[in-house]
């Protein structure tokens, strides 16, 4: 019920105070890290290849309590040092803390193309980042959480059941870079029209 409501089933708000907080963020981003599950080799990956392959400074990782509905950010440059990866604590929901390490991968992977030479100055370029991101960042793979259930295409179980299934992979991704635009029309300064 409370992954439902985005852990806050009373007008957004943490009633029962399950939301994550700060600490609990960052014990969960240390872990992360320093662990063995598919998620931290795969961000410990990330960050290698920022060092090594692109030659720049991998980004600084942090929690914080975040405005905007976001699941994280990333800000700066990988290329002169300045890169940020903000996780927003207030916006994870995820009991298993999937949401928090596909954030930190999804992000992490907006540090490498901003090493290779991405720097998110025009709509075809957030384009194309949040297409890398979202493809490669595992969130819109089976089983991962920003796939959203398709309620267009109801099936029949051999019970009788109606069941819906899920997004295909592509149209999650289509989906997720044109969210992502329209957040980032402001700081660019025009209209991104999805295509």
């Amino acid at each position: 019920l409370y992954l439902y409501v985005r852990n806050q089933p009373m007008l957004r708000a943490d009633a029962l105070g399950l939301a994550m907080t700060k600490t609990d963020c960052d014990k969960a981003k240390d872990s992360l890290l320093k662990g063995d599950s598919s998620w931290g080799k795969r961000a410990r990956r990330l960050i290698d290849a920022i060092r090594s392959e692109a030659n720049c400074t991998p980004p600084t990782i942090r929690c914080d309590c975040c405005k905007k509905k976001w699941d994280g950010s990333f800000g700066g440059s990988t290329l002169d040092g300045s890169g940020i990866v903000t996780i927003c604590h207030n916006n994870q929901d995820d009991a298993f803390l999937q949401r928090l390490h596909e954030t930190v991968v999804h992000e992490l992977i907006h540090a490498y193309d901003s090493c290779k030479g991405n720097d998110r100055s025009t709509c075809e370029k957030i384009a194309c980042t949040e297409i890398h991101a979202a493809r490669l960042s595992g969130e819109c793979m089976w089983g991962g959480l920003s796939r959203r259930v398709n309620r267009g295409l109801p099936l029949r179980t051999l019970g009788g059941d109606v069941i819906y299934p899920y997004e295909p992979e592509e149209q999650c991704i289509k989906r997720s870079a044109k969210e992502s635009l329209r957040s980032e029309e402001r700081r660019v300064g025009k209209e991104c029209r999805s295509r």
